[in-house]
């Protein structure tokens, strides 16, 4: 976590911002939603928060974090830290306008979803 958020180089180096307030700050726009310019004053100024996710999404570190934190909860339960099986699951659904019957027509076509789920 230390080099998700520091980087390897700027573990060890004094940075002006605190990147855990950074992280943090991150984390409550994605869990409340709000927008970057509501951000509470606890955190850093919105523009330097904005920076920093987009920086580090464009570079796919909130991949990378996902990612090890998988592989580090299988390896704690005793699992390669890759899913070796996956369920492909196809189904086919009929969507039709609000109003009914009158709504079924023979211009309705099925949409289709695919859902791939990874088994443990």
């Amino acid at each position: 976590m230390v080099n998700f958020v520091y980087g390897k180089e700027e573990a060890t180096r004094t940075c002006k911002y605190d990147f855990f307030l950074v992280f943090d700050a991150i984390l409550y726009v994605d869990k409340t939603g709000c927008q970057w310019r509501n951000l509470p004053h606890d955190f850093q100024a919105w523009q330097t928060v904005y920076y920093y996710f987009r920086a580090w999404s464009a570079i796919g570190e909130f991949k990378n974090l996902l990612d090890s934190l998988v592989a580090e909860v299988r390896f704690q339960e005793g699992q390669t830290p890759e899913p070796s099986v996956a369920v492909v699951d196809f189904i086919a659904l009929t969507i039709t306008a609000p109003g009914g019957s009158f709504a079924t027509s023979s211009s309705a076509s099925p949409q289709y979803f695919n859902e791939i789920r990874l088994i443990r």
